[in-house]
């Protein structure tokens, strides 16, 4: 095998720190879109927080997962900050599931079932937030590379609420 001559090695040497690097910056530019991520997530949480919203109604809908837990829309009504009722609404009426474990409750539940998500998935995840109220509207993560294994998590209408059920 023929050996490198002596003035070439500085430029070998050069050439394997170089790779080195590179292949080592990889994750550190996932590592930032994570921490970018976590960021806006807290960003966002503190927009909801400061706008003291603590009566309000929702919808939420979970899409393009295998085994969803309630099929349709979910109503949501949350007082005092409190989750009080959860319907599915089914042909247009109303029917009652709150004993169901898997029902989401307030925004704060959501924001921190969101952060649960990035945590767990970072660099398979996508979130939006609403623009105004700064809730996350539409959360969606793939669980593998399989299209199948993929679930959104979308509030499809949300409206303050100033009156009592």
């Amino acid at each position: 095998m023929p050996a490198i001559s002596k003035p070439l090695m500085p430029i070998v040497a050069a050439v394997f720190v170089m790779l080195f690097l590179w292949m080592s910056a990889v994750p550190l530019l996932s590592w930032y879109e994570f921490s970018a991520y976590y960021q806006e997530l807290a960003d966002e949480s503190f927009q909801w927080h400061h706008k003291g919203i603590n009566n309000y109604s929702f919808e939420f809908e979970i899409l393009d997962f295998k085994t969803r837990p309630v099929p349709g829309p979910i109503r949501i009504h949350v007082r005092d900050s409190k989750f009080v009722a959860a319907y599915r609404i089914d042909n247009d009426e109303l029917v009652d599931i709150m004993d169901l474990a898997d029902v989401p409750g307030t925004i704060e539940s959501a924001f921190e079932f969101t952060t649960r998500l990035l945590e767990a998935h970072p660099y398979r995840f996508d979130v939006e937030y609403d623009a105004v109220l700064h809730y996350p509207a539409s959360v969606s993560v793939r669980f593998s590379d399989q299209s199948r294994d993929r679930a959104t998590y979308n509030i499809t209408w949300f409206e303050t609420v100033y009156d009592s059920l």
